[in-house]
């Protein structure tokens, strides 16, 4: 089990000058956009990760959040997670967005839910522009998993600057990720008991995705934390977001989880996080 650590975070002023890394995960939503691959149907009363350690907003965890957007179709909220990555924008993954269904990008009402040392924060609540990547839509599949909310008057402004992930240029193997999940214990009450757990995610040159294998009581990913951050890195580095799994006998959760990497959707994500941002050899950082 990994140890709880508390890691100074700098500014985003000099930081090009070396840059250490850490990494963080998550899993599936809570509900199904037409044509979406069969590992999301299985509904899931949980949103932990099994065996992991609570978090309790260390900076294992910095800018994770929990989203539930509005989904106009479905007439209720769906669940999943996301990432900070500047004062307006959140990462989340593409099947998490309603525009799948409509516009890209277009408007719909969205929460998010940040752990903090002090505890559980609202941190947005407003209608906010959601996208995702139009790519997506050929396959359905992970490798162009990726959406973004971008929220109204820099509404994210409250979040430090240190909560904001650095987005990973490079997807190399074998690193120790870390990989956190925020979810609900159920349909109508926030849990606020982020749990995180170290792992290693292979990168898949052919798929251009993260793979993770779980067995026995190695970690496993569970229900609603799609979208979810892949970490690595004192500096907050995130590498990839949760796109799906593959359930296991439980039915709770979910095995031989696959991430979409910040590397190979970096061209589409560069120009649509709103805020001032700095680019590196090995990173891209915005606030």
């Amino acid at each position: 089990m990994p140890k709880m650590l508390t890691v100074a975070v700098p500014r985003r002023s000099g930081f090009l000058g070396g840059v250490a890394l850490t990494l963080t995960l998550s899993a599936c939503g809570d509900f199904t956009p037409d044509g979406e691959a069969s590992e999301h149907d299985i509904a899931v009363e949980t949103s932990e990760i099994q065996n992991g350690t609570r978090y309790l907003g260390s900076a294992w965890g910095r800018g994770a959040v929990k989203l539930e957007i509005w989904w106009p179709h479905l007439g209720r909220y769906g669940v999943c997670s996301g990432q900070v990555v500047s004062r307006q924008t959140i990462l989340t993954a593409a099947h998490c967005i309603p525009s799948v269904d409509g516009g890209n990008p277009s408007y719909t009402q969205v929460r998010a839910w940040m752990q903090t040392d002090g505890g559980v924060v609202l941190v947005l609540n407003a209608l906010s522009q959601v996208r995702y990547r139009p790519e997506y839509l050929n396959d359905l599949g992970p490798r162009y998993d990726v959406g973004l909310i971008t929220a109204p008057n820099d509404l994210l402004k409250n979040v430090a600057p240190a909560d904001a992930a650095y987005l990973a240029k490079t997807s190399p193997s074998g690193l120790s990720m870390v990989a956190v999940g925020y979810g609900y214990m159920d349909d109508t009450t926030f849990d606020g008991l982020g749990r995180f757990a170290t792992i290693v995610p292979t990168y898949s040159s052919s798929s251009r995705t993260y793979t993770y294998s779980a067995t026995g009581t190695m970690p496993q990913m569970c229900f609603r934390d799609s979208g979810g951050p892949l970490k690595h890195g004192g500096l907050n580095t995130s590498y990839g977001l949760y796109s799906r799994g593959l359930p296991i006998n439980t039915g709770l959760c979910y095995a031989d989880a696959i991430w979409t990497t910040t590397a190979d959707n970096m061209d589409w994500l560069r120009g649509k996080i709103m805020g001032t941002c700095t680019e590196g050899s090995t990173v891209y950082a915005c606030w």
